[in-house]
């Protein structure tokens, strides 16, 4: 399983049930598997983006070790979110849709990508992957009526 794969698997996800289309896996490439997942739950509480539920799915499944793991996700981390990647010291982020392409799309962004997050935090070292199946996931952001 690649990077690309997990991402299809979180675009069909979408696709297929109802609810917001920010969502996030975390990953372990050493094993090929998808360790938890998470959905945007901001209308129950603004700070339960995909990601957050992610990592908190995780360490409910016990991960402790998360510097060999990759947050795959439908769209670039918002500060917050990459905050919480650095903190939590994932090896890797990759993901679909950018925050630029996401505010084209109406939808309400803090102007500050991953990659500048992470510049800033020189106790962290995180590769940043974007683009990754970027049409699709691009498609899920795209507001109807």
């Amino acid at each position: 399983m690649d990077y690309e794969a997990v991402m299809a698997m979180l675009v069909q996800k979408c696709q297929e049930e109802a609810g917001s289309p920010f969502m996030a896996a975390i990953f372990d490439e050493r094993l090929g598997e998808i360790l938890a997942t998470g959905r945007n739950a901001s209308r129950i509480d603004k700070t339960r983006h995909g990601e957050m539920e992610a990592i908190a799915e995780g360490v409910r499944r016990g991960i402790s070790n998360w510097s060999e793991l990759t947050l795959v996700t439908t769209a670039e981390p918002c500060c917050m979110c990459q905050g919480a990647i650095l903190w939590t010291g994932f090896k890797r982020v990759v993901y679909g849709t950018s925050i630029t392409t996401l505010s084209e799309l109406g939808w309400r962004q803090i102007q500050l990508s991953a990659a500048a997050v992470t510049a800033k935090a020189p106790f962290a070292s995180c590769d940043i992957v974007g683009g990754v199946l970027r049409s699709q996931c691009d498609q899920l952001f795209v507001r109807q009526g």
